[in-house]
């Protein structure tokens, strides 16, 4: 392109054929360029001149001003956040519907199992509680008259060192047992549970069990603690627990990162010590379709559990049919996705052009959903189809599908050659 300057001093832009000034064998590439750039967009059939743009002015910029160059909007806030050193604050996690709706399921799951589980919990808080009252009692008498001297007395008899050591021991003992109860902290605690108890005593002569029994929350609470606390002490390899997995007992919830991680240790692709590292959160479609990417440890990669994958289904308690296991960037990253139902097994959904009132065979056609309940597209437009199939499969009804979309675009001619006969394609003799 190049400009002139007209009678009154303004520029004016003037097109320049380029073409003419090359060869018919770089013509011919270009075309043939052109023609394919155009045939992957949804309108036009290209010639030599697409994309080309015609300015009728151009108006005067000072030489001092430099170029111009345009950006979208995004990449101007982009550019614009990256100058100021700003970052996105809240994650895309949070923003992400699909995140969402895996976490309401879990969390629904877990709050149905639990509630399913109650009377248990509440035999198992009881028996908790009266663990941590005897071990209160015992510990508070210990500390309040100094047993450890009773058993280092005992200890003494039995190696007959002496009576007058036994005795010594005996006075020590009333000695510190009368320290420890004169002790501040002794005095505060006596004093608090001895207020408590008549508070407890007044508001259930005054009120009722109604408010009796809220009360007594933070005294079970702390008998609670201390039971937890003594059992725990008792199971040193964390086997005491109050509430029970809801992974490992539970086949018909939403799958998670603990729940495939017993599911391997099953199927002996991952040892007791090995887990299994998510990689981002889990996601649930609208169709309840549920996808968890996550990296397996240093030597179990995902042909392995392919390999496995009718075990590793029975070990999720799902059937072969409901999962789909994909590699990811890496052997050890594996992408796991979960129907909510065994596919097909439903109604199949509605096709957009039962509604339709027109359609563009431009924007392809509706053809079907695949097991992951993806809609597929076919693209008519310099493609060419064949349907086979024995009698019976439905290859009448899958040519209807691209036929009935060319009936709904007023625009599309349709040629039609029936061999058959019958009344398959009745329906478009008027149009075809």
């Amino acid at each position: 392109m190049s400009t002139t300057e007209t009678e009154h001093g303004e520029r004016e832009a003037q097109l320049v054929d380029l073409t003419a000034y090359q060869d018919p064998e770089t013509l011919l590439r270009l075309g043939e360029l052109s023609r394919t750039a155009a045939q992957q967009t949804e309108n036009g059939v290209a010639d030599l001149f697409t994309g080309t743009v015609r300015l009728d002015k151009v108006e005067e910029i000072p030489a001092e001003a430099g170029t111009f160059e345009q950006l979208d909007e995004e990449q101007l806030d982009e550019d614009e956040r990256a100058s100021l050193g700003l970052r996105p604050i809240i994650p895309a996690t949070f923003l992400d519907a699909g995140v969402w709706r895996q976490r309401r399921a879990v969390w629904l799951n877990s709050a149905a199992f639990h509630a399913t589980r109650s009377p248990v919990y509440l035999w198992r808080f009881i028996r908790t509680s009266a663990v941590g009252a005897r071990v209160g009692a015992r510990d508070a008498w210990s500390y309040l008259f100094a047993t450890e001297y009773g058993e280092l007395a005992d200890k003494v008899r039995r190696a007959k060192a002496g009576a007058e050591h036994i005795a010594d021991l005996r006075a020590d003992r009333r000695k510190e047992a009368k320290a420890r109860r004169r002790e501040p902290v002794t005095v505060y605690a006596l004093t608090g549970c001895t207020s408590y108890a008549a508070a407890v005593i007044a508001l259930g002569e005054t009120w009722g069990l109604v408010l009796t029994a809220p009360a007594l929350i933070p005294f079970f609470g702390l008998l609670y603690v201390l039971g937890h606390r003594e059992l725990a002490r008792r199971a040193p390899d964390g086997t005491f627990a109050f509430l029970d997995s809801t992974a490992a007992a539970d086949h018909d919830g939403p799958v998670t990162d603990e729940r495939i991680t017993n599911a391997l240790r099953d199927i002996k692709l991952l040892t007791a010590e090995q887990t299994i590292k998510p990689v981002g959160l889990a996601t649930r479609d609208d169709l309840g379709n549920t996808t968890v990417a996550f990296k397996t440890p240093a030597g179990l990669v995902c042909k392995a559990i392919k390999n496995k994958a009718e075990a590793f289904a029975g070990a999720l308690g799902l059937s072969l049919e409901r999962i789909d296991l994909t590699q990811g960037e890496t052997p050890n990253d594996v992408i796991l996705w979960v129907a909510a139902t065994v596919p097909f097994s439903e109604d199949a959904p509605v096709s957009p052009l039962v509604d339709a009132d027109r359609w563009s065979i431009w924007d392809g056609v509706p053809f079907g959903s695949n097991r992951k309940g993806l809609r597929k597209t076919l693209q008519l437009l310099w493609s060419s189809m064949l349907f086979g199939g024995a009698q019976g499969y439905g290859k009448t009804s899958a040519m209807r599908v691209p036929a009935a979309a060319g009936a709904l675009d007023p625009q599309c001619r349709m040629l039609l050659a029936d061999f058959k006969g019958g009344a398959d394609w009745e329906e478009l003799e008027n149009i075809a």
